[in-house]
């Protein structure tokens, strides 16, 4: 394992597998035809592990703690501030999930501890703490979550190379006719995925997730010109074949800034962008603001040798946002009453 611990806040240099070669081509005036990667992520085009140079990973909570917007110190409402500021932060959130759905299909048929119970939760976090200043018109709420680590479906599957899952405008959504439609409803103004990521493994302040814990870049320090599209084939995920995933991926920048948060436990929830656009952006794509978090799994120094892999879940919700609030509403929204139904894993 390469890399270094710079203090006590835990700051680390590590090598961020599946940063693209600087010369790559690219162009970002459309969504162009993505370089076609293989399924471990070690196409040429990659550059070489060995290549890439050891990257700053700073300490996210002691980054906040030192700029006055402690997240453990005052409270999940400045955490959130982060989510505005920066695209991310990391919540305190005892969750009362207990069965993981995997399975979209039996999710919407049968229903599911993650429709049932998580949903609410996250719509709960996501209208009182995120986002309290704008008018929600929808939170499509998924009835399954991805799962990696041990005992699920991606159990060797962490997400080591720099990515981001989404485009970066509305035009990457134009083949999805359902969000097409909503997205053309007058009272939508604009659109978010929002990522909430959390580990599942048992995890407590004595025996914290120290296994491949993510990196998150910031938004703000990537230009669209950093960006190159990707894909693999689809068959490898199940897909059709003949067709391509879409994703993006960066080229080295030592101008990218990178945080974490180490030694997470079953009580936190990582949360962060995966695209925010609104109808009123008008820069051409060359110039589009980065608003979604490019983030990597990565080795952490401070792991040691012998650490079990992690077991983490990640639930990705659309929002449909309308106009921002004139004034804050002190009302709280709360999920909706509902009968007991069928509950399966």
């Amino acid at each position: 394992m390469s890399g270094v611990v710079l203090n006590n806040k835990l700051d680390i240099k590590v090598k961020i597998p599946g940063c693209m070669k600087v010369d790559v081509p690219n162009d970002n005036s459309q969504l162009a035809t993505p370089i076609i990667l293989s399924i471990k992520g070690d196409s040429k085009e990659f550059m070489p592990n060995e290549d890439v140079p050891l990257t700053l990973i700073q300490d996210g909570r002691a980054v906040l703690q030192s700029s006055g917007s402690s997240e453990q110190a005052d409270g999940n409402q400045l955490a959130a501030s982060t989510f505005d500021k920066k695209g991310f932060c990391c919540l305190s959130h005892t969750t009362k999930v207990t069965k993981w759905n995997e399975s979209f299909l039996k999710g919407m048929i049968f229903g599911s501890q993650i429709s049932r119970v998580y949903a609410h939760e996250v719509e709960d976090i996501i209208r009182n703490i995120l986002l309290p200043n704008y008018e929600i018109i929808e939170v499509d709420r998924p009835p399954a979550v991805l799962r990696r680590g041990p005992g699920s479906k991606n159990k060797d599957v962490y997400g080591s190379g720099v990515h981001q899952d989404y485009g970066v405008t509305f035009l990457d959504y134009t083949n999805n006719v359902e969000i097409q439609k909503k997205w053309e409803s007058e009272e939508v103004k604009g659109m978010m995925v929002i990522n909430f990521w959390r580990p599942i493994g048992g995890y407590t302040d004595d025996n914290p997730m120290m296994y491949k814990p993510l990196a998150l870049c910031d938004p703000a320090t990537v230009h669209m010109s950093d960006t190159v599209h990707v894909g693999y084939k689809a068959e490898l995920f199940g897909g059709v074949k003949g067709k391509t995933t879409d994703q993006m991926t960066l080229k080295n920048n030592p101008n990218h800034k990178w945080y974490y948060y180490p030694r997470m436990t079953d009580d936190e929830v990582l949360v962060f962008k995966q695209i925010e656009v609104w109808k009123d952006d008008l820069e051409p794509r060359e110039e589009f603001p980065i608003r979604g978090c490019f983030h990597a799994a990565i080795d952490d120094v401070i792991t040691p040798e012998d650490t079990e892999p992690r077991r983490s879940t990640e639930c990705r919700v659309l929002v449909y946002l309308g106009e921002k609030k004139d004034v804050h509403d002190t009302n709280p929204w709360t999920p909706p009453s509902s009968k007991p139904a069928c509950i399966i894993s």
